[in-house]
């Protein structure tokens, strides 16, 4: 495995153990670092992440030594990385994607266009089902199951 980038709903999952994504995100985070990948995420995630931490949901500091325990690089957020997320937005926009589902929203695409972008990541881990319906990404979307007790 190559390189994988953590959406938020994966990092929440393996920081929350109240999460239903708890167990999923466990084991995909680390069998893939067992198989020597490297974890990246996009800014647009931690932003979301310490968002949550600020409002009381976790602890920032519990975030950022997440972080720093697997060495995650956090990949910038640039004009191109925008562009792409735009086109995204409007390839997704007309009436038969939205038909029953709900449109991409913007941190969603920016976090699929980083992906896409970034020429070493391979896999996308991600909790939203909806991702794996995108058409044209480069990087695979492997989706994280709930678990429940």
């Amino acid at each position: 495995m190559g390189v994988v980038l953590l959406d938020s709903s994966a990092i929440v999952g393996y920081i929350d153990h109240d999460d239903l994504l708890h167990r999923s995100a466990v084991k995909t985070i680390e069998s893939a670092i067992r198989a020597g990948s490297a974890l990246t995420i996009s800014a647009i995630s931690w932003a979301e992440v310490m968002r949550g931490a600020f409002s009381g949901h976790r602890d920032p500091a519990a975030v950022r030594q997440f972080v720093v325990d697997f060495g995650i690089e956090i990949l910038p957020v640039d004009a191109s990385v925008a562009e792409r997320a735009a086109e995204l937005q409007a390839t997704y926009a007309d009436r038969a994607w939205s038909g029953g589902r709900r449109r991409l929203r913007t941190p969603d695409t920016l976090i699929l266009a980083t992906a896409d972008l970034e020429a070493d990541v391979e896999v996308i881990l991600a909790g939203d089902d909806q991702w794996r319906q995108i058409r044209g990404i480069q990087a695979r979307v492997k989706l994280l199951r709930e678990q429940r007790d």
